[in-house]
């Protein structure tokens, strides 16, 4: 599990992130005043969670 990684790892998996980052996006370009939603990275599976604020 992530609470027993060293900081290397730490580091790698944020490299990894980064690179795995979806592009931005404007809200307005989506028809919307405001993001109704968050991303969260899940390191073990390489994925981009989104879900809605509410």
């Amino acid at each position: 599990m992530m609470d027993t990684w060293s900081t290397e790892q730490i580091a790698d998996a944020e490299g990894q992130a980064l690179t795995r980052m979806p592009p931005a996006t404007h809200a307005g370009d989506l028809g919307k005043t405001s993001i109704d939603q968050y991303a969260i990275y899940d390191p073990e599976s390489g994925d981009w969670v989104f879900a809605d604020f509410d």
